[in-house]
């Protein structure tokens, strides 16, 4: 009887889904609209993405609120103002972070500038790896427009700003990925050699 029960339910005919069942237009939509959100926070908000780095350092220099400025900055660039910390390795100097920004903030405030800064990031030219990052922007204050480039590194996985540089139209027009590989690699490498010093 078994046999027979089972040879039955093999001939009988599977039922479809409901053919009149459909997605409600809600589903897509709210999909969408978070896929949006998160690009859009990424993009804009991120206070990892390379961008918003640079211009959250001049948002905050306008602002006056110079723990954020120097919060923006890597320890080593830090350091670099202060002679008690130039014989440290950059992972001491990490674990010194607290420290080195609440100093580099009290610098950061007798150096006060007067004026505004406007910040126009060149998007398309940004670089950004594993552990460095190369952001290009015009800086404008006081009708005084200029191009610069932030160098920024992964410090406990966000980026911080290792130095500002100035640049050219003309080099970054040519600075290309394999560039800025090298580059990556090089400032990669002078880490991990001052970490053996």
């Amino acid at each position: 009887m078994s046999d027979n029960g089972h040879a039955e339910n093999a001939h009988v005919k599977k039922q479809p889904a409901n053919p009149n069942y459909k997605i409600p237009l809600v589903i897509p939509i709210i999909a969408l609209l978070v896929i949006a959100g998160m690009w859009f926070y990424s993009d804009r908000y991120d206070p990892g993405n390379p961008k918003n780095v640079v211009a959250n350092l001049y948002q905050a220099l306008n602002a006056k609120q110079y723990d954020k400025v120097a919060d923006s900055f890597n320890v080593t660039f830090l350091a670099e103002f202060m002679p008690e910390y130039l014989d440290k390795k950059p992972s001491e100097l990490e674990a010194l972070r607290p420290e080195l920004v609440k100093k580099g903030s009290e610098l950061f405030a007798k150096q006060q500038t007067e004026g505004t800064f406007t910040v126009t990031v060149v998007a398309a030219h940004i670089k950004s790896g594993d552990y460095a990052a190369v952001v290009p922007y015009y800086l404008e204050m006081d009708g005084q427009k200029q191009l610069l480039a932030g160098i920024l590194v992964k410090e406990n996985g966000s980026f911080k700003i290792l130095s500002i540089s100035s640049f050219s139209e003309a080099i970054m027009q040519e600075f290309s990925d394999a560039k800025f590989k090298v580059l990556e690699e090089n400032i990669k490498a002078e880490f991990e050699q001052a970490e053996k010093a």
